[in-house]
């Protein structure tokens, strides 16, 4: 059985542009996102993976580097999601936009 860490944080750590493309284009993000009426999940690819088949994808694609420190965020602390959620709570070293 696997139980896996996930962080849960406010929507307001991407851009309204992120949330655009999220929510218009979610299969091409380069991991699985689900969305859900709050926000989405997002899958946080193992460390080996993050920076060629993650970040470097999101980069391309124009998504935020807001967007992508809070991947990283993720990613060390060892969780395999994030639940953006218009009601989470804002992670205090990461930058946060009004939309």
């Amino acid at each position: 059985m696997g139980v896996e860490k996930f962080l849960d944080a406010s929507t307001g750590h991407i851009t309204y542009e992120d949330s655009n493309k999220l929510l218009n284009f979610p299969e091409v993000f380069p991991s699985r996102v689900i969305v859900h009426e709050y926000g989405w999940l997002i899958n946080v690819m193992e460390g080996n993976l993050l920076e060629d088949e993650m970040i470097k994808p999101m980069r391309k694609d124009g998504y935020s580097e807001s967007f992508i420190s809070l991947i990283r965020k993720a990613s060390e602390h060892n969780c395999w999601w994030i639940n953006l959620d218009c009601d989470g709570g804002y992670v205090e070293d990461l930058r946060s936009h009004e939309w």
